[in-house]
């Protein structure tokens, strides 16, 4: 009990009166009285961000599918590919029936394919 003592006195050399104490259960089970170091715990901004970039890294990798592939399917429909009118698949232009779907391709679908750069439907 003497050290307790000595570590709650202040104004001690070692104390720099930023310190705090706390008691914790020790390894047999007995409290046990420690030093608590508010510079060594984490600032209260990085445990308000750690949510938000937890759920944004989530949102992420949940839609990174979606993400690469809506440039995929920018990248056929340009080369002449057709989107499938039942399920929305991006087929290439030399398909003539849905790898997903098995529905046989629209006669429309060969205007995106033809029609000029510089021209709008």
């Amino acid at each position: 009990t003497r050290k307790a003592t000595q570590f709650f006195s202040s104004g001690s050399e070692h104390d720099s009166g930023r310190m705090a104490h706390k008691i914790m259960p020790g390894p047999d089970g007995e409290p046990v009285i420690v030093q608590h170091d508010p510079d060594r715990e984490p600032p209260l901004w990085l445990l308000a961000a750690a949510p938000a970039a937890a759920v944004s890294l989530a949102l992420f990798l949940s839609a990174r599918a979606d993400i690469f592939g809506m440039f995929s399917d920018e990248f056929e429909l340009r080369n002449g590919g057709w989107p499938c009118p039942y399920c929305l698949k991006v087929n290439k232009a030399g398909e003539e029936i849905c790898k997903t779907c098995g529905a046989k391709r629209p006669e429309g679908a060969y205007l995106m394919a033809n029609r000029e750069p510089d021209q709008k439907q």
